[in-house]
């Protein structure tokens, strides 16, 4: 695949046969698997790239709790960007556990996502940066005590929760 290389793969239109092959370390999969008529099978075949490192489902509006749980045996990625993933919730977001070597997570727009989504974000002490915009965007998402639960983080070095509900 021309638009594909050893350690990145940027094909706008992957398929699910496609991904086993692809040994790639970083898979931008922008609105390509909200496209697939068949989303939990296309999310069922990432599990065939053990090594990626960076995954970016943003606006896969139809990316479930169900799909969260294909990614979270991804075990070896650093870097989850899941914005605008708005059937994602609570449930989703405490199955993320087992990506122990997370250091970047972006919930941004995961309406869905309450305080109790946002205090098992604990687990994840590698994190460096987390980026929770538009959490909560029509009520208070989040309670001062919600987030002294992050305070564990100590790697965070770049924490953002613009237009948020505090």
């Amino acid at each position: 695949m021309a638009c594909c290389s050893s350690t990145r793969c940027t094909c706008p239109h992957v398929l699910p046969v496609l991904l086993q092959p692809v040994l790639s370390a970083v898979l931008h999969t922008m609105w390509c698997l909200s496209a697939l008529p068949a989303l939990h099978v296309g999310m069922m075949s990432l599990v065939y790239l053990p090594g990626l490192k960076s995954l970016n489902i943003s606006g896969c509006v139809a990316v479930t709790d169900i799909g969260i749980l294909m990614v979270a045996q991804l075990t070896n990625l650093t870097s989850l960007d899941m914005p605008w993933c708005v059937k994602v919730t609570n449930i989703g977001i405490k199955a993320l556990a087992p990506l122990t070597k997370l250091q970047n997570l972006n919930i941004s727009g995961c309406q869905l996502i309450s305080e109790q989504g946002i205090c098992s974000l604990a687990v994840f002490t590698n994190l460096e940066k987390l980026s929770m915009l538009n959490l909560g965007y029509s009520k208070v998402c989040v309670t001062d005590s919600g987030l002294e639960r992050l305070s564990g983080l100590t790697k965070l070095h770049s924490l953002n929760v613009g237009s948020m509900q505090l």
